[in-house]
C-alpha cells in the first residue's frame, strides 16, 4: 500500500470513527436522558477513545523485543573476548572466529549429549 492510499484509509477509518461516536453519543443521551452536562462528558470519553493515528506515528509503533537466542548471548561475549585477544582484526573477521568457536561448542554440547 503507498502512502496516498494509506492515508486515504486512514482518513475515511477516523471520520467513520467520528460519525458511529456521535450517533452511539445520540441514542445513550436519548435512551437514558442525559442532561447536556452528561452529554458533553459522554462526548469527551469518545473522542479520548478516538486517537489519531498519523503516518509518523504508525511507523514508530514499538515492536516486542524477542528474548536474546543462545547464539545471539554467546556471540556477544565471544567478540568481547576475541576483541581483547585480536584487537586489530576488523568486525567481519571477529564474527567468523565467533561463529567456528560456536561451532565446536555447538559440536561438544552434542557429543555430551549422546
Amino acid at each position: 500500500m503507498n502512502t496516498s492510499s494509506y492515508t486515504k484509509l486512514i482518513k475515511s477509518f477516523q471520520k467513520f470513527t467520528d460519525d458511529y461516536h456521535k450517533e452511539l453519543v445520540d441514542k445513550i443521551t436519548e435512551t437514558l436522558a442525559l442532561s447536556q452536562e452528561d452529554k458533553t462528558k459522554l462526548e469527551g470519553m469518545f473522542s479520548q477513545l478516538n486517537v489519531k493515528v498519523d503516518m509518523a506515528g504508525a511507523k514508530n509503533v514499538q515492536k516486542k523485543k524477542r528474548e536474546p537466542t543462545a547464539y545471539n548471548l554467546f556471540m556477544k561475549d565471544m567478540i568481547k573476548q576475541l576483541r581483547e585477544k585480536h584487537p586489530t582484526i576488523d568486525k567481519t573477521e571477529l564474527m567468523k572466529l565467533g561463529a567456528q568457536e560456536w561451532q565446536k561448542q555447538k559440536a561438544k554440547t552434542a557429543a555430551a549429549k549422546k
